[in-house]
């Protein structure tokens, strides 16, 4: 198991020839990876999930706005001295 501590801690509830014969290979279960002939099967690869643009909160854009306006005036300010 890669995580130790949680082998350790699901150790503590199943007798030690259970815990030894569940962890000792790596499987994924309900999956077919072979065909009847032995062939690997071609999992499908999922297209990347196309996330909508959020909105910007009107509040948050005054926010920036005020934020640039302070910043060119401390920039204008340090020009003049």
């Amino acid at each position: 198991m890669k995580f130790p501590i949680i082998a350790e801690k699901i150790g503590h509830f199943l007798k030690e020839d259970v815990f030894k014969d569940e962890f000792s290979h790596t499987i994924i279960h309900n999956k077919k990876f072979f065909d009847a002939k032995g062939n690997a099967i071609k999992t499908p690869v999922m297209a990347p999930i196309k996330e909508e643009p959020v909105a910007e909160d009107p509040k948050q854009i005054e926010y920036k706005k005020y934020i640039n306006y302070i910043q060119n005036c401390i920039e204008s300010a340090d020009d003049n001295y």
